[in-house]
């Protein structure tokens, strides 16, 4: 970070929900899309995609959490929810509540621990889906950036968290991206600084 802190940071972009119909090898499709049943499936595949990712998301956040004092940041388009279950895999947050130890692994959204709660706004959204506005992009912060989820420790914290969003009511262009922009503003402690070495006293020359 700017002063010199060591951050981990894990982009990540997460299957869409758009439905997957099979194709054969030549891009034909295989199946009949007017089919419900077979729409259905169409609509699970993706799913079943997202959740794995999540999954292999989940064992590198562990291992990069588990046994060490390193923040980590995992941010980017989960095409899922805060509350949803691929992104809640990911996370871990529910643990926390009953095992205290699941804390060293957990990771929280950067928007519901931002310091200020006069910051949390409605227009918090980064995606308009049939005219529903939802939070796909997220930024995941660590433990090292929420207060008090380490007792004792001398933690950051997440000063706040900005949605850049107007451009997605003015219409579909290929200039535009479909999704909003998420900004966070981070900050941890100044790392202490390095034990000096006592000079050793000067010795006179020899007579």
């Amino acid at each position: 970070m700017k002063h010199g802190q060591t951050v981990n940071v894990v982009t990540a972009h997460l299957k869409s929900k758009r439905p997957k119909f099979l194709l054969d090898a030549l891009g034909q499709p295989l199946e009949d899309r007017d089919d419900r049943k077979v729409a259905a499936l169409a609509s699970l595949r993706p799913l079943i995609m997202r959740g794995v990712e999540a999954a292999a998301l989940r064992c590198l956040v562990v291992d990069l959490l588990q046994r060490t004092d390193v923040p980590l940041v995992l941010l980017g388009d989960f095409n899922d929810t805060p509350d949803s279950v691929t992104t809640q895999l990911i996370c871990a947050t529910t643990e926390v509540a009953y095992d205290r130890s699941a804390r060293d692994v957990a990771l929280y959204n950067a928007y519901e621990v931002q310091g200020d709660a006069a910051l949390k706004k409605d227009v918090a959204y980064s995606h308009i889906h049939q005219g529903m506005p939802a939070v796909l992009d997220q930024i995941l912060v660590s433990e090292e950036f929420v207060p008090n989820a380490r007792s004792g420790a001398n933690t950051g914290d997440v000063r706040r968290v900005d949605y850049f969003n107007d451009h997605l009511h003015e219409g579909r262009d290929r200039t535009r991206s479909d999704h909003g922009f998420v900004r966070a503003l981070l900050r941890l402690p100044m790392p202490a600084p390095a034990p000096t070495r006592p000079t050793p006293p000067a010795v006179p020359p020899a007579a």
